[in-house]
């Protein structure tokens, strides 16, 4: 009788503390890769491919590249910084249908990095579920506010 309870809470505490994990791995993974648009190693304005690729680089085995999500924006100032959580939107396939934007600024400007995954959770026999997206997912959202350096 005091089993199933039991059982439901230990779940219910691995499953949080994988999503508590999984978040800051990609806080982690942020500040790496926030390094190369701070440094100007960044690639190019207009391949957002390629700089997504090189932070797929930096995910640990268990996250993939396909659940990964990358918006860099260049703000003015530090008050033209839009802090609300990022809209997803799905087609009728589920599949994400928001486009993300890439531009790593000038040398001397502010650029917000913005690294958001889909992690796949699981949901308890009791009806727990942890999941905030429609597809049954936990949207996780790693955000870095930069000053890139200025060229030499």
């Amino acid at each position: 009788m005091v089993a199933l309870p039991f059982l439901t809470l230990i779940v219910a505490t691995v499953v949080i503390s994988f999503i508590y994990f999984s978040q800051a791995t990609l806080d982690a993974v942020a500040e790496e890769a926030s390094r190369l648009i701070l440094t100007g190693q960044a690639p190019a304005s207009g391949q957002g491919s390629a700089f997504k690729s090189l932070a797929c680089g930096m995910l640990p085995s268990y996250m993939t590249c396909d659940n990964l999500m990358v918006n860099v924006q260049a703000v003015a100032s530090y008050s033209d910084i839009d802090a609300a959580a990022p809209n997803i939107t799905f087609n009728a396939s589920g599949q994400v249908s928001n486009s993300w934007s890439y531009d790593p600024g000038a040398p001397g400007g502010i650029v917000v990095l913005q690294l958001m995954y889909m992690l796949p959770v699981i949901s308890g026999m009791d009806g727990f579920s942890p999941s905030n997206m429609p597809n049954g997912t936990k949207l996780l959202v790693s955000t870095v506010v930069i000053k890139v350096e200025p060229s030499s």
